[in-house]
């Protein structure tokens, strides 16, 4: 393998600048920017293909992290789509960061405990530090040790919490409610793709094949789901206003429907 994915992408990154950001790693092959099919719009993710392994993994340790059009970028091996449905995800939140700890940074002090997957600092519009992160890991085992080893120990003259996120601190899965009709599968996906990667997204239909009026995105990356979430929840798409929110399971839907209900009663 000495591909490479590039994810964080800023939506103005031609292929151009994907070339010129890699041009000095040995070995660069080829680059794309991926774009959505019918409007050409950039979907904030790429490629960097390089002739041999060793190359790409050299380029990982350089760029991985490094700012693009005032961007930070991820930079890691390309996973295969039926390999993130099937995985489960080893996800670390971590709160309490020192303001000068960056994605970077945090990888540095995690990835002694294993093989990490994407590893992610919260920051504001003005690219200030929220104080809180996670981290994802290739198995439990890592992210287990991490917690045993991190949580409540100091790190940049900060105590900090290093521990199991809740559902509402990582998700992937959204539900959109209220979708205008006549707005089709390629019409959210161009919206949606604007905040990053997506898995899987769907539109039911009802028997006679049009809309109901919902619909589900997956994204590989929570950070780009819960932004997705941040900017789109009370927008209008279409003629009508969205809510858009993580997508619960089953059981906690029944959880909140009983508790509704509870309460009617009392």
């Amino acid at each position: 393998m000495a591909k490479l994915y590039v994810g964080d992408l800023h939506a103005d990154v031609t292929n151009l600048d994907l070339f010129n950001a890699f041009i000095e790693c040995e070995g660069l092959e080829a680059v794309l920017v991926c774009r959505d099919s019918s409007t050409g719009r950039s979907l904030c993710y790429g490629y960097v293909k390089f002739y041999h392994h060793d190359y790409a993994e050299r380029a990982i340790e350089v760029k991985n992290h490094s700012t693009l059009k005032g961007k930070a970028i991820r930079v890691s091996w390309p996973r295969r789509d039926s390999d993130v449905r099937r995985s489960k995800p080893a996800y670390v939140f971590i709160k309490n960061l020192n303001d000068t700890i960056d994605s970077a940074k945090l990888e540095e002090i995690f990835q002694k405990f294993g093989n990490i997957l994407s590893c992610k600092v919260a920051v504001s519009e003005d690219g200030r530090s929220k104080g809180c992160g996670f981290v994802q890991f290739e198995t439990e085992d890592s992210a287990s040790a991490a917690i045993e080893e991190l949580n409540e120990s100091e790190v940049g003259g900060k105590q900090i919490y290093v521990g199991k996120p809740s559902p509402d601190e990582i998700y992937t899965n959204l539900f959109i409610k209220n979708l205008d009709l006549d707005i089709s599968e390629e019409h959210l996906r161009e919206k949606c793709s604007e905040f990053g990667k997506i898995i899987s997204l769907g539109i039911p239909k009802d028997k006679n094949g049009g809309s109901k009026g919902s619909g589900y995105v997956n994204f590989e990356n929570p950070d780009d789901a819960r932004r997705a979430v941040e900017a789109m929840n009370e927008s209008k798409l279409g003629c009508k206003i969205l809510h858009v929110a993580r997508a619960q399971q089953k059981t906690e839907r029944k959880g909140v429907t009983r508790g509704q209900a509870s309460s009617i009663t009392a």
